[in-house]
């Protein structure tokens, strides 16, 4: 199953549970996201993206990182399958890939599995950074704004 990160020292996004899923078959990007995700969310990581679709199916999460090569269910599988669930079909997702396509082909994929962002091997850091940001804040000013009642107006 997947491994829960928390650290004492949280920032706002963190302290209110986003959940973030990053699923990648090498253990040492899994490494490196802990190391520099821990202090923007709750970050839990699977090697497979069978489990890590159980999980996502089960729980309320914010993003899903996913590589596209995995054995056994590919990324792009875990993308189909999380957009024609009903629960998980409208959760952020950033793609991560070794293999460098061109724009076309990009734009193609990002059309047809429906994800927000796609990253190349060696991850930009701050690229990385910047897009969970971006996803984490669009989420919270998603509840913020779902969450405004008539009084409020």
């Amino acid at each position: 199953m997947g491994n829960l990160q928390e650290n004492e020292e949280t920032s706002d996004l963190h302290s209110e549970s986003a959940i973030v899923v990053a699923v990648d078959d090498e253990q040492i990007i899994l490494e490196l996201y802990k190391a520099t995700l821990a202090s923007y969310c709750n970050l839990c990581t699977f090697s497979n993206a069978r489990d890590a679709f159980q999980f996502i199916s089960e729980n309320k999460v914010s993003l899903v990182i996913v590589d596209r090569h995995i054995p056994g269910m590919s990324g792009d599988e875990l993308c189909t399958r999380l957009r024609t669930q009903p629960k998980t079909q409208n959760i952020p997702i950033i793609v991560v890939s070794g293999i460098l396509k061109d724009i076309e082909e990009i734009a193609e994929m990002m059309t047809k599995k429906s994800i927000e962002t796609y990253l190349t091997k060696p991850i930009s850091i701050n690229r990385l950074i910047s897009n969970v940001q971006f996803y984490l804040n669009k989420g919270k000013n998603r509840k913020a704004e779902s969450s405004v009642s008539i009084d409020d107006m």
